[in-house]
């Protein structure tokens, strides 16, 4: 029971009418957001300050984020065609 009011004051609300999986998904999506926000102002006091080096480059808000990182650069990088092959030698068997 101690969990419930732990989640439910982290989170801010009143934890009565809420399950223990709805107070998760809450808990879950506020520090979502909170890393959102604390990433994107990472990413600019980062770029704004290798202004003045020698070698300066802009930092992405998902390269901050650890809930994100490297999830955007995980594109696949195959054709359709292999998808196709797949699927026909599979209606063969």
């Amino acid at each position: 029971m101690d969990t419930v009011y732990i989640i439910a004051g982290r989170i801010g609300v009143d934890p009565g009418p809420l399950s223990l999986r709805e107070l998760m998904l809450m808990a879950k999506g506020h520090a979502e957001n909170a890393w959102t926000h604390t990433s994107a102002l990472l990413s600019a006091l980062w770029t704004g300050n290798s202004v003045h080096t020698k070698d300066p480059h802009y930092v992405s808000p998902v390269d901050m984020n650890p809930l994100l990182c490297g999830t955007e650069k995980a594109t696949p990088k195959a054709s359709v065609s292999i998808l196709k092959t797949v699927f026909r030698a599979k209606k063969r068997k």
